[in-house]
């Protein structure tokens, strides 16, 4: 497959769109996952933190997923305000993105509710929406505090808290509401 999106290679970083995934595709690093923000960013959880970096230093091969009908204006703000509540509130969950991925379901039950209603009663007072958060619980997070509720066609159906970001590229490459673009090719 040809790459979607090459940095410094003459493709065009007009390609890119705020609320785009990427996730990682190398089986010789560990699992890894961002969402692009505005000014091309990519906001991610790392072992340094939770950082936002240029989408042209991302330094992984990586799938580039968008959802199938393009978000709105209101959407796409919705989507990366939350990315950076997140970015600006949480530091990177060591422990989750070991144990609680591992040993733990993905699948989305009535914990996930009742976290969700805490963490969107935290985000509407502006009190810092995780305090401990991975990179494909970030991602999953943005997508499902976004909404209201989870019948919106873009609510990421998974515990995200107990996802791998290789669990949520399945998932995105097996439904209708998201499209699998390409490969992000580092230069």
């Amino acid at each position: 497959m040809a790459p979607y999106y090459r940095p410094n290679s003459g493709m065009k970083r007009g390609l890119m769109k705020p609320g785009d995934i990427l996730i990682n595709t190398s089986t010789f690093k560990p699992a890894h996952c961002g969402i692009v923000v505005k000014g091309l960013d990519v906001i991610h959880a790392t072992g340094k933190g939770i950082k936002a970096d240029d989408i042209d230093l991302w330094g992984n091969e990586a799938d580039i997923f968008r959802p199938a009908v393009d978000l709105t204006g209101s959407e796409v703000d919705r989507v990366v305000s939350i990315a950076d509540e997140i970015k600006d509130s949480a530091v990177y969950g060591i422990g989750r993105a070991v144990f609680k991925s591992t040993f733990s379901t993905h699948t989305a039950g009535a914990g996930l509710q009742k976290r969700l209603d805490k963490y969107r009663e935290q985000l509407k007072n502006h009190q810092g929406v995780v305090k401990h958060v991975y990179c494909s619980e970030l991602v999953i997070l943005c997508y499902q505090l976004a909404w209201e509720n989870d019948r919106h066609r873009l609510f990421i159906d998974l515990d995200g808290k107990h996802t791998w970001p290789s669990t949520l590229r399945r998932h995105l490459k097996n439904t209708i509401h998201w499209h699998h673009l390409g490969e992000y090719a580092p230069k």
